[in-house]
């Protein structure tokens, strides 16, 4: 299952304060991932996670947002974007 987690992947935070919230993965070290949504936690800033705080909206392999040319607003963007999509 771990496997799913990784860089570029949509997830919803289910505990914390930003429970309820989406976020992308900007990468995963351990148990631990770096979450980021281009508004509180930027790229620059990215919150550490425990993954079991963490459920997949994709669990597709092949999924997964490209993280090369990524900005804050791309990822503003993108997760508007998913969040319509989804309703």
């Amino acid at each position: 299952m771990t496997k799913y987690y990784r860089e570029g992947a949509v997830v919803l935070s289910t505990a914390g304060r930003d429970q309820n919230q989406i976020f992308i993965i900007k990468s995963v070290e351990g148990n631990y991932a770096y979450i980021i949504d281009g508004k509180s936690k930027t790229i620059e800033n990215p919150k550490k996670k425990n993954l079991k705080h963490l459920h997949l909206l994709c669990k597709s392999e092949k999924s997964g947002l490209d993280m090369s040319n990524l900005t804050n607003a791309h990822t503003i963007k993108y997760l508007k974007d998913y969040s319509k999509s989804k309703e």
